[in-house]
């Protein structure tokens, strides 16, 4: 009896999880894309997505309207230019001069070009600065949105990949039943056999048929799904991807270790950190309107005389400064609120950290867990295919039951999906452990 090491496990896995999705024939079931020209490999549909996908185009229009944020938060320290202009024309009562009447009737121009400046406002610099905060966070949940496309196309790439595993068990199972639908036909027609084995092969074709039809639809469905999330046309077969698969069956490592990888990895935390911060910055805001604002105005006018023939211009420069001593406890109120709103973004994003470890921790058991129970379904599977084979033999020496035949079959069919189910679960753990932990569905072959 072979002894079973730690390395031999893990070479069993790595086997079980990539030499079985690699046996993927090309007899899928006709998805999208089948005629050619698709996408094929998981670089790619990662590659399409993003390129394609809404959610990565809606990312960037987030992250550039928080620059245009901070645009407007600048504007505050640059003066503002308005220019004017005026025409006029009136008509008075005629005025006597000297000895006749003078009429009060012309037309008048007036333009004027004003530039104010604002010296200082205390509150521009904590707004300003929760801008450029708010900017950063928006720039980092970009990266960090594309990231978490990245995995829901992996997903629907190993889910896909599974559905294709299914139908392929299920068509064996078909094709098994009317061998053996066959066999008890020819069997019954030489009276070894009663009518009723022939009745159960039927019922076990009919129960094949419609597994059959629902693998094939379910892999229709996640064709589709995928399709729809890369935005392009995805081609069959799909080609596995060995570094993810080969990383799936690798042990994670150490909880503390990752966990400390997760702590320098993880956007959306270093995002929610920025954001505490931006909202400590507007908390601050109410608090500087006790401070007098200050600004310089500039202004030139020329105007006209009332019968254009003469022009002329002033220009005047004045400081303003604006001081409100009491606002009816507005300002008091509002920092307050924004006080309280700043530590409610504290505790969570402090609460967020401290959960990290917990979901590490659990991500990696559920990976390990899911590598030790792909071992025991290709034992399984190994023992089910055995008895079908024995049951047949049986059968066919007239010491088995029809009914033990049709059970044999199911229970391989059983066995198979345990199998692919278990290879998607390594997968999607695999990648729920590189999600946790900050990182890329491909990169290391190892967290």
């Amino acid at each position: 009896m072979t002894r079973v090491t730690p390395g031999n496990r893990r070479r069993r896995i790595a086997l079980a999880v990539s030499g079985l999705l690699l046996s993927i024939a090309p007899a899928s079931a006709d998805p999208p894309g089948a005629a050619g020209g698709g996408v094929a490999t998981l670089d790619d549909a990662i590659a399409a997505a993003l390129r394609r996908n809404e959610r990565a185009h809606a990312a960037a229009a987030r992250r550039s309207a928080a620059e245009a944020r901070v645009d407007q938060a600048r504007a505050f320290f640059f003066p503002t230019v308005t220019a004017q202009g005026a025409y006029r024309y009136s008509r008075g009562a005629p005025r006597r001069t000297g000895d006749r009447d003078v009429a009060q009737t012309g037309s008048s121009l007036t333009g004027d070009i004003t530039a104010s400046v604002p010296l200082f406002d205390a509150r521009a610099y904590p707004l300003y600065r929760q801008a450029r905060l708010e900017r950063d966070a928006a720039r980092i949940d970009e990266r960090e949105e594309v990231r978490r496309l990245a995995f829901d196309v992996a997903g629907a790439f190993l889910q896909t990949l599974t559905r294709d595993r299914l139908v392929l068990a299920a068509r064996r199972r078909v094709e098994l039943a009317i061998e053996r639908r066959d066999d008890a036909r020819r069997r019954a027609d030489a009276r070894l056999v009663g009518g009723n084995d022939v009745t159960r092969a039927e019922l076990e074709v009919a129960t094949a048929e419609r597994e059959r039809i629902a693998a094939e639809t379910d892999l229709a469905a996640a064709y589709q799904q995928l399709s729809f999330l890369i935005d392009a046309e995805v081609q069959t077969p799909l080609i596995p991807p060995r570094a993810l698969l080969a990383g799936a069956a690798a042990p994670p490592s150490g909880d503390p270790a990752l966990t400390a990888a997760a702590r320098t990895s993880r956007r959306d935390l270093a995002a929610a950190r920025l954001r505490v911060e931006a909202a400590r910055e507007r908390a601050l805001e109410p608090g500087r309107r006790i401070w007098p604002t200050l600004d310089a105005t500039g202004q030139l006018r020329a105007f006209s005389a009332a019968d254009l023939s003469e022009y002329d211009h002033d220009w005047f420069i004045g400081l303003t400064a604006t001081w409100t001593l009491w606002d009816g406890g507005q300002r008091a109120a509002e920092e307050r609120e924004r006080e309280h709103a700043a530590e409610v973004a504290a505790l969570e994003t402090a609460g967020r950290e401290r959960q990290l470890a917990g979901d590490v921790a659990t991500a990696a058991a559920i990976l390990r867990g899911a590598q030790a129970s792909v071992h025991h379904a290709e034992a399984q599977v190994a023992v089910a295919r055995r008895n079908s084979d024995e049951i047949g033999v049986l059968y066919a020496q007239g010491l088995a039951r029809a009914i033990e035949v049709a059970d044999a079959g199911a229970r391989l069919y059983d066995a198979e999906v345990s199998l692919a189910s278990a290879e998607l679960a390594v997968g999607a753990a695999y990648l729920d452990l590189r999600a946790v932990t900050g990182l890329l569905p491909l990169g290391e072959v190892s967290p």
